[in-house]
């Protein structure tokens, strides 16, 4: 069993097949020089250059089989790179809104329909007396909190704001009186 290389390979170095391997290569017939030009494109891939279009002017069916393969293969690398820059700028939002949410000092929470809560702050996770994540995904009528008289009026508050789409600003002395 081999191990793979641990440092990629210098493409400019290997160069093109020498003659005495042409000799013995006689399916691609005078399709070589083809077969190079896209080993050297394939080399670009290697070395990170995935904008490329492998293309080729050859009828040899093998020939255009591995353009095609290439093609696909670097399609496939495109979307992954797309996909990952578009889950790594949402994690850098999705942090970002998170220190905007920690940094109010308010009580800023979100319920999902069932009363389950989605998103709540530090502010008001420090006031419940728990960590923010033991709230994530409980109604806060299941946490053990002292203050379980506020854990129901926010439901009730929520189940308000369901039934009539608008969100509802109280301060905490409302929230009691609810």
């Amino acid at each position: 069993m081999t191990t793979p290389p641990t440092q990629k390979p210098d493409f400019d170095k290997l160069g093109t097949l020498p003659p005495e391997r042409l000799k013995s290569i006689t399916q691609f017939g005078g399709e070589l020089d083809e077969v190079n030009r896209l080993a050297d494109a394939l080399g670009q891939v290697v070395s990170g250059d995935f904008g490329l279009t492998l293309r080729t002017s050859s009828s040899h069916p093998v020939v255009q089989k591995l353009a095609i393969m290439g093609n696909f293969m670097l399609q496939s690398v495109r979307q992954a790179i797309s996909q990952r820059e578009r889950a790594e700028a949402s994690l850098k939002g999705q942090s970002f809104l998170r220190q905007l949410l920690d940094l109010q000092t308010d009580l800023i929470f979100t319920l999902d329909l069932e009363g389950r809560v989605v998103i709540i702050n530090q502010a008001a996770a420090d006031f419940f007396g728990l960590e923010a994540e033991a709230f994530i995904g409980k109604r806060p009528t299941e946490m053990d909190t002292s203050y379980q008289a506020y854990a129901e009026a926010i439901i009730r508050v929520s189940r308000r704001v369901a039934s009539t789409g608008q969100p509802i600003f109280i301060d905490e002395q409302q929230l009691a009186a609810t």
